[in-house]
């Protein structure tokens, strides 16, 4: 089993959709958190996301008490699908993680100032837009000539996938089987 925790903040309000002929409720959510990389000369933000999965009863609480902008802490199990689009020849491939514990932060840990006085916990845009990055100290920062060889170019990780639980193959997502609920504190 590969466990992942992610630790950021929420870049959309969640929402909980019904999938499969059985109407299982779903939430499928983003953990975001840019970082800095140095490329062609210059500083950008290169940024990360974890997709987190939660059914039924959890994806309604998920989706009840997560707003765009929260801070949180993520646990999930990662599940791993691969299909063959109609009409290709290449798989598509996608990784997400089945929600095992969360936290929520509160409002006033998230008001942390960036390097320019500014609060940035209430001006976060989503992970699509360019965002500022808290200002690091010089000794945090790689030098130019240890550029580690990624590609950091911007990229949609689920390429083909449309929403309602179905992907471009055709294929319908389904509730996995019951489970111990997921774990939520909020602080």
């Amino acid at each position: 089993m590969i466990t992942i925790t992610a630790v950021g903040f929420i870049p959309e309000k969640p929402a909980v959709v019904l999938v499969g002929t059985k109407r299982a409720r779903k939430c499928e959510f983003d953990v975001v958190w840019g970082r800095r990389v140095w490329t062609n000369g210059e500083w950008r933000t290169c940024w990360e996301r974890a997709t987190f999965v939660a059914w039924d009863e959890e994806a309604e609480k998920v989706a009840e008490r997560l707003d765009k902008g929260n801070d949180v802490t993520c646990i999930g199990t990662q599940e791993t699908s691969e299909w063959v689009p109609s009409g290709a020849t290449k798989k598509e491939r996608r990784v997400k993680y089945a929600l095992v514990s969360w936290v929520k932060y509160p409002k006033h840990a998230a008001n942390r100032q960036d390097g320019n006085g500014q609060d940035n916990a209430r001006s976060r845009t989503p992970a699509s837009e360019p965002l500022r990055q808290p200002t690091r100290p010089a000794e945090a920062a790689p030098s130019p000539g240890n550029f580690d060889g990624w590609d950091d170019r911007p990229s949609d990780p689920f390429p083909g996938v449309a929403a309602g639980g179905e992907d471009a193959g055709g294929h319908h997502e389904r509730a996995p089987e019951p489970a111990a609920a997921p774990r939520f504190i909020e602080m």
